[in-house]
């Protein structure tokens, strides 16, 4: 699990080899592989309307896509104002 502000940029990690990582469907930029258990990658921004004052937080799934298979994690990240 990783949180991270709404304008994105942080950076969050995750297991495992991977072509793509979204957030809440989002492409994240800058994907490293590290090693066979850690992938690095910026967080793509949150869109606005997800956050306002009234929830200042909004979780998102985290989608890690390989060659040979795609993983979700449900709520996997949160976006905070």
């Amino acid at each position: 699990y990783g949180q991270g502000f709404s304008g994105g940029g942080g950076s969050a990690a995750s297991g495992g080899i991977a072509t793509t990582v979204t957030f809440g469907g989002i492409p994240a930029t800058e994907v490293k592989v590290v090693d066979e258990n850690t992938i690095q990658a910026v967080t793509p921004a949150c869109q606005r309307s997800r956050i306002s004052l009234s929830q200042p937080y909004k979780s998102a799934d985290v989608t890690v896509t390989t060659p040979n298979s795609t993983a979700t994690l449900k709520d996997g990240f949160t976006y905070r104002k």
